[in-house]
């Protein structure tokens, strides 16, 4: 059984050709739910309070 744990150092790369015009979605193997930066603005517009956002950029 895989699982992926993001604790620490992480570098993430996602594949464009996998992903493609999704604005969400997960991997098989991790519990953490992928977004882009138009549904995380879309969901600050809408006034959505709940979801943690963090930038996978900056890990």
């Amino acid at each position: 059984m895989k699982i992926y744990d993001f604790v620490g150092p992480t570098s993430l790369v996602f594949r464009d050709e996998v992903v493609a015009d999704a604005h969400i979605f997960r991997t098989p193997y991790a519990g953490s739910i992928f977004c882009d930066e138009v549904l995380k603005s879309a969901c600050k517009v809408a006034g959505v309070t709940g979801p943690d956002f963090t930038n996978v950029e900056k890990m």
